[in-house]
C-alpha cells in the first residue's frame, strides 16, 4: 500500500511560504548553513593534522625574513612544490611550516599532515608486526595523499638504502600528483644533499629548491 503524496494546495502553501521570507534572510542563512559546513571540515582536518600541540598553539608574529618567507611559501600552495628548509636550530623552521599548515587548513580548507623523518620510518616498522592492521601502503598512502606534507628532522634517521629508498618514493608519489611538500633539517647544505641523495634532491631543484633560513635564533 503506497503512502498518499502531498496534496497539491500544502505544496503550494509551503512554496508561498519560504517565498514571503526576505531573502535577505535566505541569504544570511544559507551563509550560516556554509560557515557550519566550513568549521566542521576544518575541525575534522586539524583533528588528522598531527601538528605539535606546542607549535599549534604558539602565538606568533609574522615579522622579518621568517615572515617574508611565509608569505612566499603560501603564495605557492597549490603549485606541487617540493622544498627543503635548513638551517641552525631555534630559528622557527618548524613554526613556520606549521603556519603553513594553518593556513592550508583555516583558508584554503585543504588537507595537511605533520610528521618527522623517524616518525614515518617507525611507523612503516610498525606494520611489520604480525598483529599490525596497517600495511606499509597504508602508512605510505597516509602521507601521500595530504595536499601539504612536512617532514620535520630529516637528518635524525639511520641513513639506510631501505630508508632512502622509501623517502624518494614517497617524495616522489607526491612529485607525480603535485602535491606540495617541506622537509626541515638542521643540517648545513652541502651535508643535505649528501644525506637525501642525488634523486630528491633532482626534485627539490626542479619544484622548490633548498632554502637557507639563515636568520637570528627566534626563541
Amino acid at each position: 500500500m503506497t503512502t498518499p503524496s502531498e496534496p497539491l494546495e500544502a505544496i503550494l502553501t509551503r512554496m508561498q511560504a519560504t517565498a514571503a521570507i526576505p531573502s535577505t534572510e535566505r541569504d544570511a542563512a544559507r551563509a550560516a548553513a556554509i560557515a557550519k559546513q566550513r568549521h566542521a571540515a576544518i575541525t575534522d582536518l586539524k583533528i588528522a593534522w598531527d601538528a605539535p600541540s606546542r607549535h599549534e598553539k604558539a602565538k606568533v608574529v609574522k615579522d622579518g625574513p621568517w615572515g617574508r618567507l611565509l608569505d612566499a611559501l603560501i603564495k605557492r600552495l597549490g603549485e606541487g612544490f617540493t622544498v627543503v628548509l635548513f638551517g641552525m636550530n631555534g630559528n622557527g623552521k618548524t613554526q613556520l611550516a606549521v603556519e603553513l599548515m594553518r593556513h592550508q587548513v583555516e583558508q584554503r580548507v585543504k588537507s595537511a599532515r605533520f610528521t618527522t623523518s623517524m616518525g614515518f620510518f617507525m611507523q612503516v616498522k610498525a606494520t611489520y608486526r604480525q598483529d599490525s592492521k596497517m600495511s606499509e601502503e597504508d602508512v605510505v598512502t597516509l602521507h601521500s595523499k595530504p595536499s601539504l606534507l612536512v617532514v620535520d628532522e630529516t637528518e635524525k634517521r639511520s641513513d639506510s638504502q631501505w630508508e632512502n629508498n622509501l623517502l624518494f618514493h614517497l617524495g616522489n608519489l607526491r612529485y607525480n600528483d603535485g602535491k606540495d611538500t617541506v622537509l626541515i633539517s638542521n643540517l648545513e647544505r652541502e651535508e643535505l644533499t649528501a644525506h637525501l641523495g642525488r634523486s630528491l634532491v633532482s626534485r627539490l631543484n626542479e619544484t622548490g629548491g633548498m632554502i637557507h633560513c639563515d636568520w637570528p635564533s627566534r626563541r
